[in-house]
């Protein structure tokens, strides 16, 4: 088992310890009674802009006058 560093230990050393990170080496952070993992994680990619006018419907257009016609499904009050 992988010894865990105290918070203390893992401070003058976080740069290495990043590396080994991203090396694929688990590094593991203890502080009080609770053990916490260190990981790398992606990048989140943002969901794009829709642009403007994306949701725009032409005034008579089938489909919302057919939405328009239906009971809600859910109790607004």
């Amino acid at each position: 088992m992988l010894k865990a560093l105290t918070v203390s230990e893992a401070k003058p050393r976080l740069g290495a310890l990043l590396d080994q990170v991203s090396k694929g080496r688990e590094v593991l952070l203890r502080r009080k009674k609770r053990l916490y993992r260190v990981e790398e994680i992606s990048e989140v990619v943002p969901i794009p802009a829709r642009p403007a006018g994306y949701f725009h419907f032409e005034d008579g257009d089938e489909l919302t006058k057919l939405a328009d016609r239906s009971e809600p499904s859910f109790d607004a009050s």
